[in-house]
């Protein structure tokens, strides 16, 4: 059956008026035609299509409509740019396409433009341990999207930490694939380029193994420990008599010094972690109910945020040397 095209003389005249830059949605109106067809006409005639170009002013000025609110559909009406394409420019150069405009789920994109309380800092602190923030896709020139997952039975923590972004978006629990089939997860994908720029600015690490203990620089002193507790939940585990902490050498560095300057404890050697693949990974141990209860009183004292299951775990470990204060987990 042979294909559907329109006469000869009609495909050159479209050539003639494509060739003086007339657009294929004006040239479909005039004679009352297809895409499709208009577009065979084109190969027919060995005419190669246009990519259209457009002015660096044009994106401006539709980027800026478009951060103003304009609706899609108006947008690509005014300025006959396809909204993929204005997209691609507003990620090509680092403008916040995921600033809210549009936006399904909504919360406090300023949360972590200062760390001024103990319970941001904590959250920074578990999110070093549990969270990344990375790219959406190639387009982007900076990272937008930051991510959180933990076990489910911990699911607890995600869900407090999006109250505290007075965030609306989704948990979603999943087994996944390889190693931990058998563990069923929990996550969160939050994208804002303003919280993860903020988060980067005050020490975050794209990657884990690029991790220091430069944090601490951008951390008050006596938000130390919220810190600290924050990444003990994230990354840290509380065994017969035993705590420890899975860390970046550098960074477990630093935090072995503050433990030893705020709860008068011991040098203790770093271990290298044995897994392969981890070869930058170490363990800072304490034991002892004596060192433990040093930790839990720095760590816990006056905190409104942390981990039941494991400040219940740390309690039952120093419970027979606990006679004077008793600290009860959040509601």
């Amino acid at each position: 059956m042979a294909k559907k095209q329109l006469p000869i003389e009609v495909e050159i005249a479209i050539v003639a008026d494509y060739n003086n830059e007339m657009s294929i949605k004006q040239i479909i109106e005039k004679y009352n035609t297809s895409q499709r067809l208009v577009y065979r006409a084109l190969e027919n005639q060995n005419v190669s299509r246009k990519a259209k170009r457009f002015s660096e002013e044009q994106y401006k000025n539709a980027t800026n409509d478009y951060i103003k609110g304009m609706s899609m559909e108006k947008l690509v009406e005014k300025h006959g740019i396809s909204f993929v394409s204005i997209c691609k420019y507003m990620r090509q150069n680092g403008i916040d396409y995921y600033s809210g405009h549009g936006r399904k789920h909504h919360f406090n994109q300023d949360y972590f433009q200062e760390l001024d309380s103990p319970e941001k800092v904590y959250w920074f602190g578990y999110l070093y341990a549990d969270g990344s923030i990375n790219k959406v896709n190639t387009y982007d020139v900076v990272p937008v999207r930051l991510r959180l997952n933990c076990s489910k039975k911990d699911r607890y923590l995600i869900e407090k930490f999006l109250e505290a972004l007075e965030c609306d978006t989704e948990i979603t629990d999943y087994i996944p694939k390889g190693t931990y089939a058998q563990n069923e997860m929990s996550k969160v994908s939050i994208n804002s380029k303003k919280l993860c720029d903020d988060l980067t600015k005050n020490g975050f690490r794209l990657l884990k193994k690029d991790s220091t203990g430069d944090v601490f620089n951008h951390i008050d002193k006596k938000f130390h420990r919220d810190f600290i507790r924050g990444y003990f939940d994230g990354d840290g585990s509380i065994t017969t008599s035993q705590m420890f902490f899975t860390v970046e050498e550098c960074l477990g560095i630093k935090i072995q010094e503050i433990l030893m300057q705020s709860c008068q404890l011991n040098k203790t050697s770093l271990r290298k972690y044995e897994d392969k693949g981890y070869g930058s990974l170490v363990t800072l141990t304490y034991g002892g109910r004596l060192q433990l209860i040093k930790i839990f009183n720095y760590l816990y004292e006056d905190a409104k945020i942390f981990l039941p299951r494991k400040h219940e775990r740390f309690m039952k470990e120093i419970a027979p040397s606990v006679t004077k204060r008793t600290i009860s987990s959040p509601q």
